[in-house]
């Protein structure tokens, strides 16, 4: 399927056609990697992952230059949003300054110009950020008063669909690990409204917060937050001891029980 007619579309397509090829590429060996079985499986899939890098590499080369060559658009600057970390900060800097004033106005540059504010993303092994954000009833909640326990930070979004598969995981996990785990939900939603239609769904016994600026308030973007669901777990001295994102059944209970038990 083509589609053309508008500057916009034309501009995804530019991109779309330079990453095609890679992207085939990809998901042909992964394709591969998951139908392997037997004792080589191992060795093969080693050899697969190290192609699927270097095709990756190169990918990211020809976004980062798409950027640098179509910087004023909105495909180039919803690819910079996910290649901030890759470039320079002064680079992003220069790229912010260099936008005209009909893009410095749009979502897409507010976002950068909020990465650009926060300062670096948080990853595995630095100290949380801390945050205010409102419950349902409208009480201002900070991280911070969260006291000698784990915390598992989960960012989601109502309509999400792993998000909606994860929750009775999460109620296993606030029921069974109370004692040294609480649960804070850190809801991306545009819309206060949506949140709340969420809440009454979901009925978590959990916090539950909003902060008001969707999916690309200034703690969203601190925490690296890309996808929904996001999970990041933080030990009871305020270090990031785990994030990763997506869901699968299992899986947030399994990589908790990890970290409990190892300390």
């Amino acid at each position: 399927l083509k589609i053309t007619g508008s500057k916009t579309q034309d501009m995804h397509n530019k991109l779309v056609n330079l990453t095609k090829t890679g992207y085939k590429q990809r998901n042909k060996l992964l394709a591969e990697y998951f139908a392997l079985t037997g004792d080589s499986a191992k060795s093969i899939g080693k050899a697969i992952w190290k192609v699927i890098d270097k095709i990756d590499s190169v990918d990211k080369l020809k976004r980062m230059e798409f950027v640098r060559q179509n910087l004023n658009s909105h495909e180039a600057l919803d690819a910079l949003f996910y290649l901030t970390s890759d470039f320079p900060r002064d680079t992003v800097i220069h790229f912010y300054n260099s936008l005209n004033a009909s893009f410095k106005n749009t979502s897409y540059a507010k976002r950068i110009k909020t990465f650009l504010t926060v300062g670096n993303i948080l990853e595995e092994g630095d100290a949380y950020s801390d945050f205010s954000a409102i419950d349902k009833e409208g009480t201002k909640h900070t991280l911070s008063e969260i006291k000698g326990k784990y915390v598992l930070l989960d960012f989601s979004t109502t309509f999400c669909g792993p998000c909606i598969a994860s929750v009775p995981e999460l109620k296993q996990i606030s029921e069974t690990l109370d004692t040294n785990l609480s649960i804070v939900s850190f809801s991306g939603d545009a819309g206060k409204e949506t949140w709340l239609k969420g809440l009454t769904r979901d009925k978590p016994q959990w916090l539950s917060v909003w902060d008001g600026k969707g999916p690309y308030g200034e703690t969203t973007i601190k925490y690296g937050v890309s996808g929904y669901p996001t999970f990041v777990l933080i030990n009871p001295q305020g270090k990031i001891v785990s994030k990763w994102s997506g869901y699968y059944e299992g899986d947030v209970l399994k990589r908790v029980q990890k970290e409990l038990a190892s300390k």
